[in-house]
């Protein structure tokens, strides 16, 4: 049973029609979930499971499917008969882009509305780079409304519009793309600190060492590069002891980074991008492990640096200064809210 799930739905349904889109049916939607959900619960001989996207394209009633499935009979049986059950036919086929599935009865306006299963237990449902709503060990979630900052705008900075036509616009788009590759090879990896910097100048006390500095004959070639090859060669340099540093403008820093200021004892505010989303105030040293303490305190003395903290099991945390509040904040399980490297 999934609490909560069918006004949680209702409200997903609500957010895509006021943004202009054409949502389908809620029990088509329920249907799609409920089987994400369970099937993200099965385990195939230890392996993770590989039901992993339901992708609207907009083409009609067409639904994609993202990712290898595990058995096409028994995939296309169940979803043949959920979706039976919600008064939709079904039929399944392979296609250059995965399985593909026809007659859901959707309606052709809504663009890349997709339903994937994170990992065991977890399921995101969501349209083009957005995730709007979050289910997690049977909990439905809501991540939508713009109300809930500061949420909101880390969403908007790590998957902002595209099309943007203004230069800087343009630029911020690219290294927003760029940084969310950066944190899912992070997070599939071995986790990891990543700070952004406004300048590779700002800060530079605040290090105690680094294995390797940038610009230097030292750095991979690949950092000097651009797009894909960037962003994969600064997730590399994560599996180093210590923080990986960069700009906002993806130029490199430094990499197997110590964080030298480890003395401060402070309060932080921790949240979860949920709506409505619960703020959990505790001191620095009650945060978790040496690595979200030592960004914590990072952020605390130097208010315009950004850190993201990959753990080793996948959750994702970001962590700002509140200038509004004058505090830290850790937004945690930024996961639910990057963008997939199949979407993006």
């Amino acid at each position: 049973m999934i609490v909560d799930l069918e006004p949680v739905l209702e409200r997903v349904l609500t957010h895509l029609a006021a943004g202009g889109q054409k949502p389908p049916a809620l029990a088509a939607l329920k249907e799609l979930t409920v089987l994400a959900f369970w099937s993200s619960l099965e385990r195939y001989e230890a392996r993770e499971t590989r039901f992993r996207y339901l992708c609207h394209t907009g083409a009609g009633d067409e639904v994609v499917m993202l990712g290898t499935l595990p058995e096409e009979a028994l995939v296309t049986a169940t979803l043949t008969r959920k979706l039976a059950a919600a008064g939709s036919s079904i039929v399944v086929r392979e296609s250059k882009s995965g399985w593909v599935t026809s007659g859901l009865g959707f309606a052709s306006g809504v663009q890349q509305l997709w339903v994937d299963a994170l990992k065991p237990g977890v399921v995101r449902i969501g349209y083009w780079l957005f995730p709007i709503a979050i289910i997690e060990g049977g909990k439905a979630y809501f991540l939508g409304d713009a109300v809930n900052s500061p949420v909101t705008e880390i969403a908007s900075f790590l998957a902002p519009e595209p099309g943007v036509d203004d230069p800087k616009g343009a630029r911020r788009y690219d290294s927003a793309a760029a940084i969310r590759q950066i944190l899912n090879r992070m997070r599939l990896d071995h986790g990891g600190t990543l700070v952004v910097l406004p300048t590779a100048e700002y800060a530079k006390e605040a290090f105690s060492g680094s294995l390797l500095l940038g610009p230097s004959n030292l750095s991979p070639n690949a950092v000097g590069q651009g797009g894909h090859a960037r962003a994969l060669a600064i997730a590399e340099m994560a599996n180093l002891d210590g923080a990986v540093v960069i700009t906002g403008a993806l130029e490199f820093v430094r990499a197997g980074a110590k964080i030298s200021d480890q003395g401060d004892d402070f309060e932080v505010e921790t949240l979860r991008p949920t709506v409505p989303s619960e703020a959990i105030t505790k001191r620095v040293t009650e945060l978790g492990g040496t690595r979200h303490q030592s960004a914590a305190r990072l952020v605390f003395t130097h208010h315009e640096a950004i850190a993201f903290v990959c753990s080793s099991d996948g959750p994702v945390s970001v962590i700002s200064w509140s200038d509004a509040d004058h505090k830290v904040k850790v937004t945690q399980n930024l996961e639910w809210m990057l963008g997939s490297e199949s979407l993006a």
